[in-house]
């Protein structure tokens, strides 16, 4: 009478009997253990950033420099980094700018009227695209945009987008104020201290400074997240404005 249960005797045999039966947990095992390193990887190589500022208008941000100079979006940097703080503590300042050029219909119109201006359809679009996502789900409170760009987004499905700003305002600045306020939850950059600094003392004369409010969403997942990114935006908010 044959044995069935017979043990495996070589290496091989026992091998291929543990894949046998063992099969899809040393895959799923094998999988997790991959994922698991990735997201670790990921997480202690992701820099992370004391603040997180927007430009959205037609200024461009050059990243290089022909003459040798720092180039303007470094520049730019180090201003900001003037307005922000050392809020994780780690003994530097980090702010994450983001800057899209982006034009309404309208400008677009009037710059294709320049010959010598060649309008980039495609990166317009995809700016468009990241900037309807952004202005209404992230950590981009503090917004410098355009005129044209706060009309059509200060209010979104009949909710206002923007905080109002006076609050924000030092008791000097109530008594006699130097801000110029364009709406009650936006002022002109040019009336800030930020518009003193290395490349914000150019910028386009209808840039407006905002404060984004917390999105329903964004406070109910992630809510101490949420309110630790707001808290930090208020502060830098006080700082241009004073």
């Amino acid at each position: 009478m044959e044995d069935n249960n017979i043990k495996p005797s070589t290496k091989r045999e026992k091998l291929e009997n543990f894949w046998y039966y063992h099969k899809w947990h040393t895959l799923i095992a094998i999988f997790l253990i991959i994922t698991v390193t990735v997201c670790a990887l990921q997480l202690s190589t992701k820099e992370s950033y004391d603040l997180h500022i927007m430009y959205a208008g037609p200024r461009e941000f050059k990243r290089t420099s022909s003459n040798g100079d720092i180039p303007e979006y470094a520049n730019a940097l180090a201003s900001l980094k003037r307005v922000a703080s050392d809020f994780d503590g780690n003994g530097e300042v980090s702010v994450d700018f983001l800057d899209l050029f982006l034009l309404t219909t309208d400008e677009i119109v009037e710059a294709e009227k320049d010959e010598e201006t060649n309008v980039n359809y495609a990166l317009i679009a995809d700016n468009k695209d990241k900037f309807s996502n952004i202005i209404m789900y992230s950590d981009y409170y503090v917004c410098l945009i355009s005129t044209s760009l706060y009309e059509q987004y200060k209010v979104v499905s009949g909710v206002n987008l923007f905080t109002s700003l006076g609050k924000y305002l030092d008791s000097s600045q109530k008594d006699s104020p130097r801000v110029i306020f364009y709406a009650d939850d936006a002022v002109f950059l040019s009336s800030t201290y930020l518009a003193s600094l290395p490349v914000f003392s150019n910028m386009p004369e209808d840039t407006l400074v905002c404060l984004r409010m917390k999105s329903a969403i964004s406070s109910h997942f992630g809510k101490e997240d949420t309110e630790e990114a707001y808290r930090r935006s208020e502060e830098t908010i006080r700082k241009i404005l004073n």
